[in-house]
C-alpha cells in the first residue's frame, strides 16, 4: 500500500488505475534473491476544482526478496512480475490511495553440457547406381523412421515429407513407406 498526490487541484472521486510493473534491478545478497522495482500508475479521477475528468502519474518503488538454499544460487533464475487486487481510493483532498498485491514467480534454470555425439565412424560411400529407383517398404514392429532412414542414406524429414507422416506421429507397424532414390 502507498500513496501519491496529483499536482494539481482536489480530488472529488477515482475512476480508474492502471498499473504496470517495471524491474529496474535484480540480485543476490546474504543467501536472499532481492527484486527493487516500481510500479507505474496512472489514474483517472475527477478534478473537484474544475469538475472536470483529470489524469495522475506516479511511479511507486518496491522491494521484494527472497531466501535461497546455498545450491539455489548457482541457477540462472528469471524473474516473473504481476499484480493482482489493484485499489485505487482518494486519500484527502489531493493524494491518491493505492494497494496492489504483487505477484512475483521465480524460474531456477540451469544451463549444463552434455555430450550428443560421441563417435563417428566413416563408412565407403553408398553405389546408388546399384540401388533401385523408387522403393515400397512396410515399416516392422520396434522400427523408426531413423532406422530406415539409417539404411538408404536419408533423412527422417525427406521421408515424413515424402509419406505425408506429422511431426507428432510415431511410426506404427504396418505403415506403407514409399523411398524414391535420390541421385
Amino acid at each position: 500500500e502507498n500513496s501519491f498526490e496529483v499536482p494539481a487541484g482536489s480530488i472529488k472521486d477515482v475512476y480508474s488505475a492502471e498499473i504496470s510493473p517495471k524491474l529496474s534491478e535484480k540480485r543476490i545478497e546474504d543467501n536472499k534473491y532481492v527484486l527493487d522495482g516500481y510500479l507505474d500508475v496512472s489514474v483517472l479521477y475527477l478534478n473537484g476544482d474544475m469538475n472536470k475528468i483529470d489524469k495522475a502519474f506516479a511511479s511507486l518503488p518496491f522491494t521484494a526478496s527472497f531466501p535461497l538454499d546455498e545450491e539455489d544460487v548457482s541457477y540462472n533464475i528469471h524473474p516473473d512480475i504481476s499484480v493482482h487486487k489493484c485499489n485505487a481510493y482518494r486519500k484527502g483532498n489531493n493524494s491518491i490511495n493505492l494497494s496492489c498485491d504483487i505477484n512475483v514467480g521465480l524460474k531456477f534454470r540451469s544451463d549444463d553440457e552434455i555430450t550428443v555425439i560421441s563417435d563417428i565412424a566413416e563408412r565407403e560411400p553408398v553405389d546408388r547406381s546399384k540401388m533401385p529407383s523408387l522403393i515400397f517398404r512396410v515399416a516392422q514392429s520396434g522400427e523408426s523412421l531413423w532406422d530406415i532412414g539409417k539404411n538408404y542414406n536419408l533423412s527422417i524429414n525427406y521421408l515424413k515429407e515424402l509419406n505425408n507422416i506429422p511431426d507428432d506421429k510415431a511410426l506404427e507397424p504396418g505403415t506403407k513407406i514409399i523411398i524414391a532414390r535420390m541421385i
